[in-house]
């Protein structure tokens, strides 16, 4: 969660050279690209764009995982448990980062039958300055809801006042970023 610095370091097609030409020219965050070089992952490749239904039932199901994933993890910085200071992974034993907690997340949603498509990381800063990343879950209303390690309930995104959105993934390409201020 120190990550001030490093979410501000962006991996380009300069800076990352030039076989990687999915990753847009806003630049994605350096640790999200280690973590695709590395994983080779679904979750690094393009979806089909999708929605999750705006209904209770998909919702209480989308909040009941948030809090079982928060509750599974103890909150620990990358420093302390990987030895480098933004290292995108799965949560390894008992801890993880914000951004872990993400990865977590998108996992064991799609295993409950929310496509990867209707889902986004976002990045912000907290109000301390501290660097941050949520999971957004696209609806079919045309809300994002956030789901954060931070908190059990799951809120809309411009409900996050919190947080001082800075990028997200494009709906449906992971590889794309946009800037969102």
């Amino acid at each position: 969660m120190r990550k001030l610095l490093t979410l501000l370091l962006l991996c380009t097609l300069s800076s990352c050279g030039g076989n990687t030409p999915a990753f847009a020219e806003y630049g994605v965050p350096q640790g999200w690209v280690e973590f695709c070089q590395r994983e080779a992952d679904l979750q690094c490749q393009p979806q089909i764009k999708a929605t999750v239904p705006a209904s209770n039932e998909w919702l209480v199901q989308i909040a009941m995982i948030n809090i079982a994933i928060n509750g599974r993890y103890i909150p620990a910085e990358d420093w302390d448990v990987y030895g480098h200071l933004d290292y995108w992974t799965y949560p390894k034993g008992d801890f993880a980062d914000c951004e872990d907690f993400v990865l977590a997340k998108i996992e064991t949603l799609a295993q409950a039958g929310i496509p990867r498509g209707a889902m986004s990381i976002i990045i912000g800063f907290l109000q301390n300055g501290e660097g941050h990343a949520v999971l957004g879950v696209h609806l079919s209303d045309g809300r994002i809801i956030v789901l954060d390690s931070l908190h059990n309930r799951i809120l809309p995104l411009e409900q996050a006042r919190y947080l001082k959105l800075h990028m997200m993934q494009l709906h449906g390409n992971p590889m794309i970023w946009k800037k969102l201020w």
